[in-house]
């Protein structure tokens, strides 16, 4: 058998094509959400039911973050997340920790990469209008794709597509939340920490926001 050795620059476009959706929304509400991890519990049961309690958030250094997790021990409650662990055969050229992971780096100020150990994807926000936004996307996979990783593909899209439909409600509520007489700012917990170091950034940019901490 074909040992999987391979690079990014390796890695082949998936056939299923880019996505777009535009969405009622402001585009930093959908950065906001996306840099503030603590929610995963309570939002998106697929996830947590793959991660557990390991995932964690890091701020925005030198324009990037970073996020991370490995998959939790023991039984899984969803079928998805069962069959995914199940059936994953991880690169061999990959190590124990990161062929068990997910991993997510945020690129300021509008892009994400997720490396997992069966594709890597991107997806990058746009601002149309004001109160309205573009979202795109794509995935790479692995140059040898066999039968096998391409259902564990499947699966890790599975459980991505019902995070991103989570995640859209939670967006709106963001955007809503803003124009709420009860709003006093966006930072609710030192939880946020990578949501106040993405506002860091942009107050580089926009000395404005300095008067909106």
């Amino acid at each position: 058998k074909e040992v999987s050795q391979y690079k990014l620059a390796d890695l082949v476009p998936s056939g299923e094509g880019f996505y777009s959706e535009t969405a009622a929304v402001n585009w930093k509400c959908v950065r906001d959400v996306d840099n503030e991890g603590y929610h995963v519990p309570m939002a998106h049961p697929g996830l947590h039911d793959l991660f557990g309690s390991n995932y964690y958030d890091e701020d925005f250094q030198g324009g990037a973050s970073r996020s991370y997790s490995i998959f939790r021990e023991g039984d899984n409650r969803l079928w998805s997340v069962r069959a995914y662990k199940s059936i994953l055969q991880p690169p061999e050229n990959l190590d124990d920790e990161h062929g068990r992971a997910w991993l997510y780096i945020g690129v300021f100020p509008n892009c994400v990469f997720g490396f997992y150990p069966d594709c890597v994807k991107f997806y990058q926000e746009f601002p149309v209008e004001f109160g309205k936004t573009m979202q795109r996307g794509t995935t790479y996979r692995l140059p040898n794709e066999d039968r096998r990783m391409r259902l564990t593909r499947y699966l890790s899209s599975r459980i991505d597509a019902l995070t991103s439909e989570e995640d859209e409600e939670l967006v709106r509520w963001t955007w809503e939340a803003a124009f709420s007489s009860g709003y006093d700012g966006v930072i609710l917990s030192d939880l946020e920490n990578t949501v106040r170091s993405y506002h860091d950034c942009l107050r580089e940019l926009f000395p404005v926001l300095k008067e909106m901490r």
